[in-house]
């Protein structure tokens, strides 16, 4: 009977120890996503930001950045969509018609 129970018990720890693997595994994916997205693409864009502003005082007829994942818009020579008017200072979350969420920085 006591080889029964010492199985049992190990039993027991090894599904402790694979539901607690899990969880930790999932809150890992959870916070890497936070900072990938967060704090690294933020900086990102707050760095190409100072960067172009840098570069637009030293040349005014700099071209705006307009790559496949940055647009760059200076108010008020620029046509900016309509949606950005409203927004104050900092990031934002923007959710298009395409169903994509855009990250902007005023």
């Amino acid at each position: 009977m006591r080889q029964s129970g010492i199985n049992q018990q190990l039993w027991r720890a090894f599904l402790i120890q694979a539901g607690l693997i899990s969880v930790i595994a999932v809150l890992s994916i959870y916070a890497a996503r936070y900072v990938l997205s967060d704090v690294l693409i933020e900086r990102a864009l707050t760095e190409e930001a100072s960067h172009y502003r840098d570069l637009y005082s030293v040349d005014p007829s700099v071209s705006r950045p307009n790559t496949y994942n940055l647009t760059g818009y200076l108010y008020p020579v620029d046509d900016i969509p309509e949606y950005m008017f409203s927004l104050d200072n900092g990031y934002h979350h923007i959710q298009r018609d395409n169903g994509l969420t855009t990250l902007v920085y005023i």
